[in-house]
């Protein structure tokens, strides 16, 4: 699994690589550490696993390469917000929350950052803390091996972070 470093907390830099006037990719690069939780590798190979087993939903990146701690996916849109909230945000995030329950996946991360919208179609990013179940995220965080925060479900993330944005919340 690579280094044993643990790790709180982690940073990513997120480059788009242009094709004409829009991006055409994304490239994620993880940064640095705090002491914590899980290491570089294990995030990494974590979030390449299941970016390949959620592959078949519209909502999800698309891996293009992966390199030591980078990924290069398809471009994702812009940061969801009042302006670019599609009108049936709702349908669409009820929509990601039943195909991720059908793999299984727990994302456990949802916040704003990690909801975009790209030609009016939501799209949820970075998988490095998902799991099978929350249950399974549960137990490595109360056993110190996930900084990921998020306290509450993926639906009950997903649509009060959309509501919010919304300024339905």
């Amino acid at each position: 699994m690579g280094s044993s470093a643990r790790i709180k907390r982690l940073s990513a830099d997120l480059q788009p690589v242009m094709e004409g006037e829009r991006p055409a990719f994304v490239k994620k690069t993880l940064l640095r550490a705090v002491r914590g939780c899980w290491d570089f590798e294990a995030l990494m190979a974590n979030e390449v696993m299941w970016l390949k087993r959620l592959a078949e939903f519209r909502w999800v990146p698309r891996i293009v390469a992966v390199e030591e701690l980078s990924i290069l996916m398809t471009y994702c849109g812009e940061k969801a917000c009042l302006a670019n909230l599609p009108d049936d945000w709702r349908e669409q995030a009820e929509r990601i929350v039943a195909e991720l329950a059908s793999v299984p996946c727990s994302h456990n991360d949802i916040k704003a950052e990690e909801l975009l919208v790209l030609d009016g179609r939501l799209l949820l990013i970075d998988y490095q803390h998902a799991t099978r179940t929350r249950e399974e995220h549960l137990i490595l965080r109360r056993a110190g091996l996930s900084g990921c925060r998020n306290r509450v479900p993926d639906e009950q993330a997903i649509i009060g972070t959309l509501a919010r944005i919304g300024g339905q919340g």
